[in-house]
């Protein structure tokens, strides 16, 4: 069948006068040997035209419908349908977290550890006893020559001022009364001053050593070996352990060994 014919210069085009844009066009090359004829291309001209003019104007009015109609009825449905999913995703994701997950996933030994240091914390008064141990081999009347430490507890005079015992040397190395009352009232000091890091650290696992329990009985004789140490090392998260006593003790051994006591007295 033979191919429709188009009237001449259907765009005004020649090919002669533009032979730039006529090889654009038809994608050909200043080599190309295969030159199609006027009437092939006045065929693939109207094919054009034909587009332009009749086909994108139809397209565009189809899409411009489609839009006008989901948003005039559709995106409701889909609007809806987004909320009823969303809800029921969260709904399994709460039933899963608090219904599922407890009975087919069992808890870390973590849990485990923690009950056992709540339920059977040591005493506050063998705590008393056990830090006159580590200080001064339970000695009232402490005191190393050249140091300025005082008493069973070891307590640094500035310290005790700071707590409101304001005395001789002598007088509180000879009142063991004094230097409990001394010692519960830093206890109670620090209980406010550091309540923070309790809150944050207390019946945690030790980064350095998992086997042990963070405790608050242990926090509080961090800070009474040396609280600016201990500030330091809790700000690092527990990683910087470099901050010792003049004893060589580091903050994280009083954190160990003074674990799991009372501190209600």
């Amino acid at each position: 069948m033979e191919q429709s014919k188009t009237p001449k210069h259907f765009f005004m085009y020649d090919k002669e006068k533009h032979p730039k844009l006529f090889r654009a066009l038809f994608n050909l090359t200043a080599h190309d040997k295969k030159i199609p004829t006027d009437e092939n291309l006045d065929y693939e001209i109207e094919q054009l035209g034909f587009y332009m003019r009749y086909a994108w104007p139809l397209l565009s009015k189809i899409i411009k419908r489609k839009i006008f109609l989901f948003w005039r009825y559709k995106w409701k449905i889909w609007a809806k349908n987004i909320i009823v999913y969303s809800l029921l995703l969260i709904a399994i994701y709460f039933a899963w977290i608090k219904v599922a997950k407890p009975i087919f996933i069992k808890e870390t030994p973590n849990t485990i550890i923690k009950e056992i240091y709540v339920t059977n914390l040591k005493s506050f008064d063998e705590l008393m006893v056990d830090v006159g141990e580590r200080e001064s081999s339970n000695r009232w009347k402490a005191h190393k020559d050249g140091s300025s430490m005082l008493g069973y507890f070891q307590f640094d005079p500035t310290t005790l001022k700071l707590i409101g015992i304001n005395v001789e040397p002598e007088y509180f190395l000879n009142d063991s009364n004094l230097q409990i009352s001394a010692f519960k009232r830093l206890m109670h000091v620090n209980r406010i001053t550091y309540q923070k890091y309790i809150n944050r650290w207390n019946n945690k696992p030790l980064p350095q050593d998992k086997r042990y329990i963070i405790t608050e009985s242990g926090i509080l004789m961090a800070f009474h070996l040396k609280p600016a140490g201990t500030i330091q090392y809790f700000n690092s998260g527990c990683v910087d352990d470099s901050n010792c006593d003049g004893n060589g003790t580091k903050v994280s051994d009083y954190i160990k060994e003074f674990s799991g006591y009372k501190v209600e007295y």
